[in-house]
């Protein structure tokens, strides 16, 4: 990440990867299919590929410039819990106890990972 901007980084791993994905898509007779998708199938795989891969990519890449991949590789466990919120919101999906457990549980996690040498470092000047 020192030689290359989280725009590039991305733009390059993008590149790679819709490059290696052409041949199983072809293989599995995709471009045939192209025309009979629908405007929110469409729609659909923009979002999912600039939000879920462009943009959060980009923030990824973007941390790790800010504050190193030990510390960024962490916010990695974020993901399923806002798929969860996602799916609540966009999908109208039910959440349950255990969802909300297993969120609080990964966001304490980060805090503790986050914040436990900070804290050491305070207890150990006092």
């Amino acid at each position: 990440m020192t030689g290359l901007s989280p725009l590039v980084s991305v733009g390059y791993s993008s590149a790679v990867g819709a490059l290696l994905l052409l041949v199983p898509a072809a293989w599995n007779g995709v471009f045939q299919k192209m025309a009979a998708i629908s405007a929110l199938e469409w729609g659909s795989l923009f979002y999912l590929g600039f939000f879920g891969t462009v943009l959060g990519f980009f923030w990824y890449y973007d941390g790790i410039s800010r504050i190193g991949p030990m510390k960024a590789s962490v916010f990695i466990n974020f993901v399923p819990v806002s798929a969860i919120t996602l799916a609540y919101f966009i999908l109208d999906e039910p959440v349950t106890w255990s969802l909300i457990a297993g969120a609080m549980l990964v966001i304490s996690g980060v805090l503790i990972t986050n914040f436990s040498e900070q804290v050491w470092h305070r207890l150990r000047r006092n």
